[in-house]
């Protein structure tokens, strides 16, 4: 790094000296605004995908990594209707940009139920995964994550489209 008077600094220095940049906001929400452009530039089924991907990578580990304090039975509970949750989000999403005209309640439906079968194969692959193993309250957790996500969304797409 350069001496403060000495010649041009890199975008990141600048970022980090308040007083040499006029435009400093401006500048962070060009770099905040880049990535966020990026994802969603993407076809949003790869990131369905690879959401995906990441929950089949853990659902094959024998011992996943569990914070000390969620390894009880509802803490665990609590993970799985967060982590369908996420992929509900991210379904209807695409489900909607593959299919502008759907409605609200189709796009709930059909984002309800690839949930429920995304839930349900999960459980089966734990099956046959060593040390892990198959429970219905879990995919019920899954499912129930991914009704509560794929509700909300759906009902603000339909208060949206009403004009609210």
């Amino acid at each position: 790094m350069r001496a403060p008077g000495s010649g041009s600094k890199g975008w990141l220095a600048k970022l980090a000296t308040r007083s040499e940049v006029p435009g400093r906001k401006a500048l962070v929400w060009r770099c905040i605004a880049v990535p966020a452009k990026v994802v969603r530039g993407l076809n949003p089924w790869v990131l369905v995908l690879v959401y995906a991907g990441a929950v089949s990578a853990v659902s094959q580990m024998s011992r996943p990594p569990i914070p000390p304090a969620l390894q009880f039975s509802l803490g665990t509970l609590t993970l799985h209707a967060v982590e369908f949750g996420g992929f509900a989000f991210l379904l209807l999403r695409a489900f909607a940009r593959t299919y502008p005209h759907c409605s609200a309640s189709g796009l709930f439906l059909v984002t309800v139920a690839g949930t429920a079968a995304f839930a349900v194969a999960d459980e089966v692959h734990q099956y046959f995964v060593p040390g892990r193993h198959c429970e219905a309250a879990d995919a019920l957790a899954d499912v129930v994550g991914g009704f509560i996500v794929a509700l909300l969304q759906a009902a603000r797409r339909h208060k949206r489209g009403a004009g609210g």
